[in-house]
Order: structure tokens, then C-alpha cells, then sequence
């Protein structure tokens, strides 16, 4: 993918991005040239937990897990992104990144480097005050998932984390398909060890869970695919 391509894809998510919208197309543009992109692999770090933090990172493509680890080394699955969504601010006045950042599958990520996107913050009030709001509904986020994964069992665990999947990796459209041959319209692109690992179990009893799961119509499963079927029960569990 050229730097015209990828010009465009960063146009098409900007429209989107809910804290750019106070900005001039002028802006954006100054913006649009400091990015600095990098094509990942599946299961590629592109941040890792207690690492140098490069600036604020957009996905252009792809989906990438948030995870930060602990003292007792259990690692907890902090937030899911897809094409579109954004994540750095966490380490933006911080030498160390606070969480670790992983592609679930083949991703194109960008970033604005640190020092220039604080500057540029710094003559933009309107930008500072949009991304304060975003920051803070960050942190309860984490702190939130945090606090839910380290105070119930692995079952309920497996509920919130597919449920999680099935809302943060879909689109709107997507959710508003149909079950067609018994699946969704899109599979979940976790490995049985990576789920395993964001609920804090064996991968044995992962994969148990998630036969139970298929047994009781929550979810399809094809080869390494996992397709959601029913959220209702799944919602029931995590309340």
C-alpha cells in the first residue's frame, strides 16, 4: 500500500474519530503528514507493556487486543479495537507504555509521533479538551474490565470476553444481519490460548467452556473460527 493509500485510509477513519471533529481540514492535514506506518502480522507486538511509547496509533486496518499484565504475571484483556479506533493516550505523559498492544490478525497501524502531537495539542484547547474527556472514559474502561475479570470465574470470564468481541470487532451493520446457516455474518479472530490467557485459565478449561458454550447454542465454532450465535444468555452471565 502506497503513502496515497494510506493518505485515504486515514481520511476515511478521521471522519469518525469523535475528538478530530473540532479540527480544520488544514489541521487534519498537519496531522495526516507526521503519520508513520507499519504493516503487522498476526499476533505481531506493536507495544510492549513497560516499552517506549512512540505517540497516539490508529488502525488503518485489522483488529489489534489491549492487555496489561500484573505482579502474579496474569495477563487481563483490557479492550478490543478494530479499523478505526485509536489507542496511545494511556501513555502520552508516561516514559513507559502502560499496557501491551498485539494484532489479532494482519493490521496496518499508524501513529503521530509523541512530541508532536502534544505540541500540536498544546495550541489546539479544543483538541485538549475533547481528548481529557476521552482519556478519562478510557481509564474507567480499564478499570472497569479490570475490576469484572479479576472478581468472577472463568465462565462468566468467557461470556464477557466473547460478548466484548462480538460488539468492539463488529460493525453496526454486521450486527444488524441476520444468523444465516447458523453463524454470524463474522468470526472472532482469537486463538483458544489467547482466550484462555484474557480469562485468566488453563487452555484446557477454555476449550471446554467453549464446547459447553457450542452445546448450548451461544456460539458456532469452525475450525479456529468462533462465530456468535445467541448474546442473550452470554449477557445474562455478566450481569
Amino acid at each position: 500500500m502506497n503513502k496515497e493509500e494510506l493518505s485515504a485510509k486515514f481520511d476515511e477513519i478521521a471522519e469518525d474519530i469523535h475528538f478530530f471533529k473540532s479540527l480544520s481540514k488544514k489541521d487534519l492535514g498537519t496531522l495526516k503528514n507526521q503519520l508513520v506506518s507499519h504493516r503487522y502480522k498476526k499476533s505481531q507486538i506493536i507495544l510492549f507493556q513497560g516499552g517506549r511509547n512512540f505517540g497516539v496509533y490508529f488502525v488503518l486496518s485489522g483488529s489489534v487486543k489491549i492487555t496489561r499484565s500484573e505482579k502474579n504475571n496474569r495477563e487481563s484483556c483490557l479492550k478490543f479495537l478494530k479499523k478505526g479506533d485509536v489507542f496511545g493516550f494511556e501513555n502520552l505523559f508516561r516514559d513507559q507504555s502502560f499496557i501491551t498492544v498485539q494484532s489479532l490478525q494482519d493490521s496496518i497501524v499508524s501513529f503521530i509521533p509523541k512530541e508532536f502531537f502534544l505540541s500540536f495539542v498544546e495550541s489546539n484547547p479544543k483538541l485538549a479538551l475533547g481528548l481529557l474527556k476521552y482519556s478519562n472514559d478510557l481509564i474507567c474502561n480499564y478499570q472497569e474490565r479490570l475490576s469484572y475479570l479479576t472478581q468472577n470465574n472463568a465462565e462468566e470470564n468467557l461470556a464477557k470476553v466473547l460478548l466484548d468481541l462480538h460488539y468492539e470487532l463488529s460493525n453496526s451493520e454486521n450486527l444488524l444481519k441476520p444468523i444465516e446457516n447458523g453463524k454470524a455474518p463474522y468470526s472472532i479472530p482469537l486463538s483458544r490460548s489467547d482466550l484462555a490467557s484474557m480469562i485468566g485459565t488453563a487452555q484446557e478449561t477454555a476449550i471446554r467452556l467453549l464446547s459447553k458454550f457450542k452445546e448450548e447454542g451461544f456460539i458456532e465454532q469452525e475450525k479456529r473460527k468462533i462465530y456468535v450465535k445467541n448474546v442473550d444468555p452470554m449477557r445474562n452471565m455478566t450481569r
